[in-house]
């Protein structure tokens, strides 16, 4: 099949789907079959229908650490099998080509040369997965804590991983040798946890920017506490326009001459409604674009909210006299690399 052929086929797809819903979607994989291509794959699922251009990768969040002993998410194409959450892990194993290719961006593996996934099960949201003694050989306690971290995060960015389970050499163990605790389920919990919260606040993530090798930028998912009133996300959103006062490695993306009125959560969409000291403190829509990305980013950790909405002076972009094109969706991915 040529190449306009398929991108008929495919525009065809996404505008029937909208009229027709799943039953178009079957129709049309049994129409690209019988056309004899292998470079489809029509994927449906509760977010709606992912059209990928290669049936051999799969776009994956996979967590590595940076320079600064931080972990990152970063979306990668990994090759495509039976079992990809095995998958993942094996692609976050050091090696020299993927410890090369991740020092360019100022990452590297969290799991040591030689590890092995020896097995691996997933059963009611838990995942027991099987590690190699290589497992255990992490420089040291940050490391360790590190690699207990990633590995978690990774494996429950599958829907159907909710907790993780670790053996090691077909053994369950209390803790590693640098002490982290590992005879318990783990779970998404406290990523990158700089301070312990005391009373009047609460543990958050904050999306944060530092800057790589070669000046790759990248987000990085910090834990802070943070002083709760009657709003978290008024909060997070508050600590976010401070631009990391105190955390002089980190930055955000919000202008400076832009400063917050309030955010308001309505019917799953966040409105956060920002003040300009001057018509050019957004400069461009480069500009505009990463300040909603770095404030959607801190906002998606809030499962109530489905899209952000930026408001100056309670109007909206255009209302406001601005030309900058929106988009209310919150990021699927970070970092992509």
């Amino acid at each position: 099949m040529n190449a306009k052929k398929m991108l008929a086929l495919l525009l065809i797809l996404v505008l029937s789907f909208g009229v027709y819903g799943c039953g178009m979607v079957d129709v049309m994989k049994d129409r690209i079959s019988n056309e004899g291509t292998q470079d489809v794959e029509i994927i449906e699922s509760n977010d709606g229908i992912a059209v990928l251009s290669d049936i051999n990768t799969r776009e994956t969040v996979l967590y590595f650490e940076n320079e600064m002993g931080y972990i990152v998410p970063v979306k990668r194409n990994i090759p495509w099998e039976e079992g990809i959450a095995k998958a993942a892990l094996r692609n976050m194993v050091a090696s020299p080509t993927l410890s090369e290719e991740m020092a360019r961006i100022g990452l590297k593996p969290v799991l040591a040369a030689g590890t092995e996934i020896l097995g691996m099960s997933i059963n009611d949201g838990v995942c027991k997965v099987n590690f190699s003694s290589q497992f255990t050989q992490a420089a040291d306690s940050q490391a360790e804590s590190n690699m207990i971290e990633a590995v978690t995060y990774t494996l429950t960015e599958f829907d159907a991983i909710n907790t993780v389970q670790i053996m090691i050499e077909d053994e369950y163990q209390s803790s590693l040798p640098y002490g982290t605790q590992i005879n318990v389920e783990l779970k998404r919990e406290n990523i990158n946890q700089l301070a312990e919260a005391n009373e009047g606040q609460s543990l958050e993530i904050i999306y944060y920017e530092q800057i790589g090798s070669e000046d790759y930028e990248y987000y990085v998912p910090v834990t802070m506490p943070i002083s709760i009133g009657e709003s978290k996300t008024t909060a997070v959103v508050e600590k976010l326009f401070e631009r990391a006062v105190g955390l002089s490695e980190f930055y955000t993306d919000i202008p400076v001459g832009v400063t917050l009125n309030d955010v308001e959560v309505r019917s799953g969409v966040a409105f956060v409604d920002v003040t300009l000291d001057s018509e050019d403190a957004i400069a461009s829509q480069l500009e505009f674009d990463k300040m909603k990305k770095n404030i959607a980013l801190t906002l998606s950790e809030f499962e109530e909210i489905e899209s952000v909405q930026i408001l100056i002076d309670d109007k909206g972009i255009e209302e406001a006299g601005f030309d900058f094109l929106e988009t209310d969706e919150i990021p699927v991915f970070a970092n992509e690399y």
